[in-house]
């Protein structure tokens, strides 16, 4: 089934974002080193972290969310599978109004980081991840997958992956999961790699720990005894990395879904 006019220059668009978006000197990703058990229970720790984001309760009401505001547009949507059939600008709008809400709470949770408080500090990473997940799950569902299936879920953690590693993996870490979504047969079998952890990963989570480190330092220099600066800057770091995987995890459900119109699948 051949795309409409605009959802072809929508996919056209896409192409040219990668080629603006991502390195022309793609980095192989990098297994992580050390013991297998070690690494293993990192990447339990990730999914245990997924667990807590992927609670049935915020599932449930992000589920009827979407629901409810697409069904405020077409009063035909009673459910995750039928977003697909939606134009590609009304399932844009649906994504915008679910990430907006997902980034100012990055924000707000950058803020408490900002006051450089222990409890606030030690939490942030595990927080960041899961809400960083949340957003890219709530996108693959208004685009009308279902996040909760065992291989939408880890091609969600494969799509946050590719938002969240270093620049010059990212091209590598796209194509990879983008091959092995065409390679899928089954919504309960992945055939593919279900490794998340690798030292390419870690790397990028590097820079969540430098922000900490950061913030703790500047919660210093105060303003009417108030951290200011840490508050301001913590609050923005937070903002733009939300952005950051919004962005990719977006394009990537896209494309996915555009594809597979033109596929007829």
């Amino acid at each position: 089934m051949a795309l409409t006019a605009k959802e072809q220059a929508l996919f056209d668009e896409i192409i040219e974002w990668e080629k603006r978006f991502f390195p022309s000197q793609p980095q192989k990703q990098e297994r992580a080193n050390g013991p297998s058990q070690a690494i293993d229970s990192l990447d339990s720790i990730l999914f245990f972290i997924l667990s807590i984001g992927q609670s049935p309760a915020w599932q449930k009401l992000t589920i009827e969310n979407i629901i409810a505001n697409a069904h405020s547009l077409d009063e035909s949507i009673q459910s995750i599978e039928q977003l697909k059939a939606l134009p590609i600008e009304t399932l844009r709008l649906l994504v915008e109004k679910q990430t907006s809400k997902a980034c100012i709470q990055s924000l707000l949770h950058g803020s408490l980081t900002g006051f450089g408080k222990l409890p606030f500090i030690t939490v942030d990473l595990p927080i960041t991840i899961a809400l960083h997940l949340r957003i890219v799950q709530s996108i693959a569902l208004t685009f009308g997958y279902k996040a909760y299936h065992p291989t939408e879920t880890l091609i969600s953690l494969k799509v946050f992956y590719t938002a969240t590693v270093p620049k010059r993996y990212q091209l590598i870490a796209w194509k990879t999961t983008e091959k092995e979504v065409q390679t899928l047969t089954h919504p309960f079998l992945y055939d593919a790699d279900d490794v998340i952890v690798d030292r390419s990963w870690l790397e990028g989570q590097a820079k969540q720990v430098g922000k900490v480190l950061l913030l703790r330092y500047l919660r210093k220099k105060k303003m009417f005894r108030v951290p200011i600066m840490s508050i301001a800057l913590g609050a923005g770091l937070n903002y733009y990395f939300a952005k950051n995987v919004a962005e990719v995890a977006t394009k990537f459900y896209m494309k996915r879904l555009l594809l597979e119109r033109k596929q007829g699948s």
